[in-house]
Parts: structure tokens; C-alpha cells; sequence
């Protein structure tokens, strides 16, 4: 009597192979796939996926639309200051400007890998279209 291995076709063979593999259950990671950040202030905080993890914001303060542009403003200056702070750069030196999207950068900063750090950090607000960086190396 022949046994049903030798009988199965080769396709049906691999057909049952193939739905055997693919029904295995695969290992769960144990790790995050977020990153994590080395933090002074907490070591093992993860990173934050956009602005609004740093900076809560919302989009209408007072129920009004009077002085909408000034309130904008103010939020985008907000929002650039707490990315420098969250990523320990010293704002004390630096005077961020905001007009409509446009963002100016002015003051000192400690070397020029801080001063490009800086421009990308403003870049990274959500409503940014022009960030003029007129920051300086001190000496």
C-alpha cells in the first residue's frame, strides 16, 4: 500500500508546506521601537514623535479670532523655544523672531554644529516655511 506522501502531488506538497510555514506565530518584541534620548533629566525618556509631544497646543485660546496673528506668533516662538530646550541648547543667547511663517534667528551661539542644530531644530515646527538663521559663532 502505498503511503500518502509517495500519492501527493509535489504542488500539493509545497502548497501545504508554504501554509504551515506562514501560520507560525512570530516572536513579540520586547523593545520599544521608539528611540530612546540620553537625557540629564531623565534617562530613559523616549523621544518625542512630533512638536505636540513638547509643546501642547491649541489651535483656538480664547474662542475669538481677534489677534489670531499675534497668538500664532507667539505659539511658533513657543514651540521653537521648548525644542531648544528639551535638546539642552541655552536660549538666553538667542532671540527667536516669528513673522507669518517666516522664522529669524539672532544672537550666539557656542560652535557651529550648535548653530545648524538650532536651524533644524526650527524647521521642525509644523508651520515654518522660511527660517532666515542669523546666528553667531562666539569667539
Amino acid at each position: 500500500m502505498p503511503s500518502a506522501s509517495t500519492s501527493e502531488s509535489p504542488l500539493k506538497r509545497a502548497g501545504r508546506d508554504r501554509r504551515t510555514s506562514a501560520s507560525r506565530k512570530r516572536p513579540q518584541r520586547t523593545t520599544s521601537s521608539r528611540p530612546r534620548t540620553v537625557n540629564k533629566k531623565n534617562a530613559t525618556a523616549p523621544a518625542p514623535h512630533s512638536i505636540h509631544d513638547v509643546v501642547p497646543v491649541s489651535p483656538v485660546i480664547d474662542g475669538s479670532l481677534q489677534g489670531w496673528r499675534e497668538r500664532f506668533e507667539t505659539l511658533v516662538r513657543a514651540q521653537v523655544l521648548a525644542l531648544l530646550e528639551y535638546h539642552e541648547i541655552d536660549t538666553g543667547t538667542i532671540e527667536v523672531l516669528v513673522d507669518g511663517g517666516r522664522v529669524i534667528l539672532v544672537g550666539h551661539v557656542r560652535d557651529g554644529l550648535t548653530r545648524e542644530l538650532v536651524e533644524d531644530l526650527a524647521w521642525w515646527v509644523p508651520t515654518v516655511r522660511h527660517c532666515d538663521n542669523h546666528l553667531r559663532v562666539a569667539a
